[in-house]
């Protein structure tokens, strides 16, 4: 199987990751997912999350961070 195939067969897509937040939320539990790039977090703001997870190996991306400050959100970070 190509890394792509694969790729596509084991990923959430949006409807996934909605029923994940809504499912989360109604048992009274924040839905945190971890973004690693531009189009994550573009993804995961449109599906509403109310707050940003960063991986530890992001905490020096500093372009990713800043991207992520422009949505005016939280963001989780490894401690």
């Amino acid at each position: 199987m190509k890394y792509i195939d694969y790729k596509y067969k084991v990923e959430f897509d949006k409807k996934e990751y909605e029923y994940l937040k809504k499912t989360a939320e109604e048992h009274g539990l924040d839905f945190i997912v971890t973004a690693f790039d531009n189009d994550a977090v573009d993804f995961l703001d449109k599906i509403n999350v109310n707050l940003f997870k960063l991986a530890s190996h992001s905490l020096t991306n500093y372009p990713l961070i800043e991207y992520i400050s422009k949505k005016n959100k939280p963001i989780n970070c490894p401690k």
